[in-house]
């Protein structure tokens, strides 16, 4: 059963405790991902970590509002791009990108450096598995199932990808 239909299910027929249970698998399932989307436009690593928090707020007291969420990694993501933006409103900060999808790749220096530095080592195969895995939390069964391939590939795959960064790594610090 998909997360969504677990949590309809839950809002609909479930007890408050079930309700807290499926969101705690939903905040350990999605953190990284709603910390990495707001990492995009805010630099404080504290303001990142409150953003992050009241993005899951926001999204827990939603769910007594919205009749039925059909997606929770775009809901998540698009709370906490406003998060982010209202934020940044907030700080006067004139050189914001309002933009309300989550790319990677956007405006920031830094985050360029490394996309560009793995994308520069990985074939497409091994970037999406990468960028699925450790930004947006995938499971491997759940890569798997999106590519077409078996889930054992796909672990082969990454751990041949790690293994090849980590030698990379220790190769330009030596």
């Amino acid at each position: 059963m998909k997360e969504e239909d677990r949590l309809n299910e839950v809002l609909v027929y479930g007890t408050t405790l079930k309700i807290q249970k499926v969101f705690e698998k939903i905040y350990y399932r999605y953190y990284k991902l709603v910390y990495f989307c707001i990492r995009q436009k805010v630099k404080n690593t504290s303001d990142i970590e409150e953003l992050t928090n009241d993005t899951f707020v926001s999204f827990y007291n939603s769910l007594f509002r919205d009749s039925k969420i059909e997606s929770i990694k775009d809901y998540l993501c698009k709370i906490a791009n406003n998060k982010a933006i209202d934020y940044l409103r907030r700080r006067n900060i004139e050189e914001c990108e309002f933009n309300d999808n989550v790319n990677y790749n956007q405006n920031n220096s830094f985050n360029k450096d490394i996309f560009s530095f793995y994308q520069s080592k990985c074939s497409e195969e091994e970037y999406y598995i990468l960028i699925h895995h450790v930004i947006y939390n995938e499971t491997f069964k759940e890569i798997a199932r999106d590519k077409n391939a078996s889930i054992n590939s796909i672990k082969s795959t990454y751990r041949r990808l790690i293994k090849k960064l980590k030698g990379e790594h220790y190769e330009k610090n030596k």
